[in-house]
């Protein structure tokens, strides 16, 4: 489902959600005190409060978005993909946080933006991931994700994890259900 930034931010990313499904989530296992964090294309900037705003970067590949999370969220920096690079400094980075996005890319693409995120990470970098996912035991959660997120890149556990495990050590910190409906992943990847 394809909703202009307003709407998005009021139904789909409200900050009661972001606190429960991504802020307290994320916060058990990683902290961020003094790291500096990129938050990759976040739609509209929802995830930003979680960090703090001197040492957070946000990135997305639409303007519009841009422009609406920078009213919504002043204080915070907000960067557009030009290119298809990240105009970020080589090893700049303490962490990149992902947050239901890779469902929206290929796999090709995904691939790409991988050795873009190792040009700009720290030699102790995290790479932190939280994704919709399939599971074959909850057909009804599969067909509406599916139909509600119009994604066709929504993919199996397994299949997540594959794009990573050549190059990378894969940690899985959770699995859980969010609304009832979308199962949920978050792990975390480091270089092997």
């Amino acid at each position: 489902m394809h909703l202009n930034p307003y709407f998005y931010q009021k139904l789909v990313r409200p900050k009661f959600a972001i606190n429960k499904y991504i802020k307290n989530i994320v916060e058990k296992v990683f902290d961020f005190k003094d790291k500096k964090i990129l938050d990759f294309w976040c739609w509209t900037g929802s995830n930003s409060f979680i960090f703090d705003s001197k040492n957070y970067i946000w990135v997305d590949i639409e303007k519009q978005r841009i422009i609406f999370a920078s009213k919504l969220f002043p204080k915070y920096n907000f960067k557009c993909i030009e290119n298809s690079s990240l105009d970020l400094a080589n090893n700049s980075l303490d962490y990149i946080c992902i947050f239901a996005v890779i469902h929206h890319i290929s796999d090709d693409i995904f691939k790409w933006y991988i050795d873009e995120f190792k040009r700009v990470l720290k030699n102790d970098w995290k790479i932190i991931i939280i994704e919709p996912v399939l599971n074959k035991k909850y057909k009804f959660s599969n067909w509406f994700m599916n139909t509600l997120d119009d994604w066709e890149y929504i993919r199996y556990e397994e299949e997540y994890l594959a794009l990573f495990e050549n190059d990378f050590t894969v940690k899985v910190h959770k699995r859980f259900n969010k609304f009832f409906l979308y199962n949920e992943i978050f792990f975390s990847l480091s270089l092997k």
